[in-house]
């Protein structure tokens, strides 16, 4: 090619290229090449060692050696720029000849390689990370390529099932491994995997090869399916949850030995309370036929009594009635009723409350029937307790609201207070046992009756919700229940 011809091919190279002389002086460069180099000019003539003084020597022997003829050629090097940046070029340096055939200086051409770089460190660095959590949460990797029906195991898998590091493993090993009494539904999963569903979550036991020691383990995976839909490969994680298969084995038992106490403890109650309540029964009607000023002051004690003996009986049978509900062994004994007379005989359950404590209590039922089936005795149950829950955590002198109407195909019923509400974060827990908002020091009950209600509602197919905006600032408790449009035969009296 002509001189001419090859500086205007340089000039317009799509990539960084320059021509020189055997002086290493600048004939020609491409606009890339400024680019590459973050330089807005260079002068024609000038020395390439004077526009980049910190060029290493062994570039300056690679410029001797394409000077005498040879073509150099590097995958990838590191350049510094003069503004003290870095760049990745893969470059190349050979000789040009002039019309003569004499080696009138070189060229070299460079390629700015940095984002490939850049991208290869941060994968480099993500596997680096992935393989630090991997080891560190002591994930097993795996990779099944079926139809050679070979596996890739990182060290991790094979530690949790016990096998020698590295050892060329296939399905069938794997599946060995699994504890007999789960071998059978670790199958089915991958089975079902295979023929489509393609996801795999399990949870099951294996045999360690090297111990015989049980371990549970979780499984995750995804089969990747060729483009016929038959799948070629499967890949997936597993990871030991011993202990935690251990912790909710120990919950399980601590709440069967808990629920054992409590229904015991509430039958031991129970017992004693059956001949106190006649007892206060009858010390009543003795009272009754002294009119004397002590028996005034009689009659006055026993009503105090009654009142808590009544109160121990509801904590005692709404313990019961939790136990039977976490056991199954409580029933509905459905019937058509009217909604309305059922709060009416919830309110009559509580109105002692109130009076103790001179709540006001409003109402808002409707002036006709509102009919639901379900069971008249539980769902009076469920309004008695969110009243007097209500009035035991509202002041003396409170107000109470009670309100019932139908929207759709439910029958919504809202008991609302001006009591102590409810912090923010009690309110996904308040219905749990036990559970009670406020000042653990000044607590005024067991925390039974509002895990009781749930439970009832729940078994009548409806939702009870907890609203606050917060302590202080009162409490309402909205029930929802199913109410089709039902004639009401045997209503509540």
């Amino acid at each position: 090619m002509h001189l001419a011809g090859l500086r205007i091919f340089i000039e317009d190279a799509p990539i960084g290229a320059a021509m020189f002389d055997r002086e290493m002086r600048y004939l020609a460069y491409s606009r890339y090449w400024l680019v590459n180099h973050r330089i807005e000019h260079i002068e024609l003539g000038r020395s390439h060692c004077d526009v980049f003084p910190e060029i290493p020597e062994r570039w300056k022997e690679v410029h001797g050696r394409a000077l005498a003829g040879e073509t150099i050629r590097e995958a990838e090097d590191e350049f510094r720029r003069a503004d003290g940046s870095a760049i990745w070029l893969k470059w190349e340096t050979r000789p040009w000849r002039d019309a003569n055939g004499a080696i009138g200086g070189v060229i070299i051409f460079c390629d700015d390689i940095t984002p490939q770089k850049e991208a290869e460190e941060a994968l480099r660095q993500a596997l680096a990370r992935q393989r630090l959590a991997q080891s560190a949460g002591h994930i097993g990797v795996w990779d099944w390529e079926i139809a050679p029906n070979r596996t890739y195991l990182n060290a991790e898998w094979y530690e949790i099932y016990g096998l020698p590091k590295g050892s060329v493993l296939a399905y069938e090993d794997f599946i060995a491994r699994v504890h007999p009494d789960d071998r059978s539904a670790a199958e089915k999963m991958m089975q079902d995997a295979l023929a489509g569903e393609g996801i795999i979550d399990h949870d099951y036991r294996v045999v360690r090869a090297d111990d015989g020691a049980m371990r549970w383990v979780a499984s995750k995976g995804e089969v990747y399916f060729d483009a016929r839909g038959k799948a070629e490969r499967a890949m997936g994680a597993v990871y030991d949850i011993t202990e935690r298969k251990e912790m909710e084995d120990a919950l399980r038992e601590s709440d069967r030995r808990k629920s054992e106490f409590l229904a015991t403890l509430a039958h031991e109650l129970r017992s004693p309370l059956t001949p106190i309540s006649n007892a206060v029964d009858v010390l009543g009607q003795l009272s009754d036929r002294d009119a004397s000023p002590a028996g005034e002051k009689k009659r006055a004690v026993l009503q105090m009594a009654r009142r808590q003996v009544d109160h121990l009986s509801r904590l005692v049978n709404d313990l019961l009635d939790v136990m039977r509900i976490d056991h199954g062994k409580i029933s509905l004994d459905r019937s058509e009723s009217d909604l309305v007379q059922l709060l009416v005989h919830a309110v009559e359950l509580a109105q002692p409350n109130f009076d103790s404590k001179r709540h006001a209590l409003v109402t808002d039922l409707p002036a006709t029937p509102l009919p639901i089936n379900g069971d008249p005795v539980r769902l009076t149950q469920v309004f008695a307790n969110l009243l007097n829950n209500a009035a035991r955590y509202t002041d003396p002198d409170g107000r109470i609201e009670l309100s019932a109407r139908r929207e759709g195909d439910e029958a919504v019923v809202t008991v609302r207070d001006n009591g102590q509400g409810i912090a923010p974060e009690m309110l996904v827990s308040i219905f749990e046992m036990f559970a009670q908002a406020g000042d653990p020091a000044s607590q005024r009950g067991l925390g039974v009756g509002l895990a009781l209600a749930r439970s009832l509602v729940d078994l009548h197919g409806g939702t009870i919700e907890a609203r606050s905006e917060g302590v202080g600032r009162g409490s309402e408790f909205i029930v929802r229940l199913p109410a089709p449009r039902i004639a009401v035969r045997a209503p509540l009296a």
